[in-house]
């Protein structure tokens, strides 16, 4: 018996189709090798079914191979307990996807169901990391931003620059003016702040403040801080560690999200009065800062990624109209004051 093909087939035998009658149709069907599993199975049972091939060549008079499938080294100390054998949950996602997931569910949320009661929403009466509502979205976000060490202060004396369009002369160059608005005027949309909530915008260098305002008419104003101010701070993040880095995996791909977040964050504001729903989930999140404890207390601010690609931050801080005051000014408890004011 000749096979006219150089396609070898292989048959595994096992309980099922151990007998001499089974392993004949086997070869019958095209089978050219037959696999014994030494991993299970008594020695007189493989005897018995290479005996039963050696009878297949005879009758066939055709070689018939046999691969002895041999186990590894075992070494048996006992019963297995019950270890942890893998330090993750491989049922689960990767922090950093699981986190940008949950991060694209928020924005969802707070975009087009829930405005203000959306806290709830998403969760699951299943435990599982990977299962968060908004409300615990934002939590384990403010977590993390604390374990990264990423709640920094800015000391007294710190400048940022601000700049305001003079578009009515004759302009006057007060902190009144050049700082943030009052609550009633403060009509416009921003990626921190919504219509109604002053807040203060600065960069950090004039020529960044100067590019963002984009103004026709610009008044350059320098403001320094009166006291320590606490900033989370999502523009200084740390490298992520490479592969081979000894760094906690929760920190590696942490810092993974938070990249992908803040490249998100500096895309440009549109400058105009009506509601930019894009914003709201960023302006939900800066909210839940300005009142989550951190380990330092409550921050200040936000310190963020210029839309402009600049070496130089932008910072958002919680301040309104009387948190700025003018330089000769006497008041205490001023978190700004304004030092200088320039006409580029």
């Amino acid at each position: 018996m000749r096979r006219q093909r150089k396609t070898k087939i292989i048959a595994t035998l096992g309980p099922a189709s151990s007998t001499p009658d089974m392993i004949a149709q086997l070869f019958e069907a095209g089978a050219d090798l037959f696999r014994l599993n030494f991993s299970h199975g008594e020695p007189d049972d493989h005897r018995a079914r290479i005996d039963a091939i050696r009878d297949l060549e005879r009758r066939f008079d055709r070689p018939v191979g046999v691969l002895m499938d041999l186990q590894g080294p075992k070494l048996r100390l006992g019963e297995i307990e019950d270890d942890v054998w893998c330090e993750y949950d491989w049922l689960s996602l990767e922090f950093d996807d699981s986190m940008a997931f949950s991060w694209r569910d928020f924005r969802r949320i707070t975009m087009s169901e829930r405005r203000f009661f959306f806290h709830s929403i998403g969760a699951s009466d299943v435990s599982h990391p990977d299962e968060r509502s908004a409300g615990m979205f934002l939590v384990e976000l403010a977590e993390l931003i604390e374990e990264l060490g990423l709640v920094r202060s800015a000391p007294v004396g710190q400048s940022y620059y601000r700049v305001r369009n003079q578009t009515v002369p004759p302009f006057e160059p007060t902190a009144a003016a050049l700082g943030p608005p009052p609550a009633r005027i403060c009509l416009q949309s921003n990626r921190m702040n919504p219509p109604g909530i002053p807040m203060f915008y600065g960069a950090e260098d004039a020529p960044s403040a100067i590019a963002e305002a984009r103004a026709d008419e610009p008044v350059l104003a320098r403001f320094q801080t009166e006291m320590p101010i606490t900033l989370v701070d999502l523009a200084e993040l740390p490298r992520i560690p490479g592969f081979f880095s000894s760094a906690p995996r929760r920190h590696l791909q942490g810092l993974s999200f938070l990249h992908q977040l803040t490249r998100e964050m500096a895309e440009p504001v549109e400058q105009d009065n009506r509601v930019n729903v894009d914003y709201i989930p960023t302006q939900i999140v800066t909210e839940f800062f300005r009142d989550w404890s951190f380990s330092v207390g409550s921050p200040h601010g936000i310190r963020y990624v210029s839309a402009l690609g600049s070496t130089a931050a932008n910072v958002v801080l919680f301040a309104g109209p009387e948190n700025v005051v003018d330089a000769d000014a006497s008041e205490d408890g001023a978190w700004l004051r304004l030092v200088e004011v320039e006409f580029p």
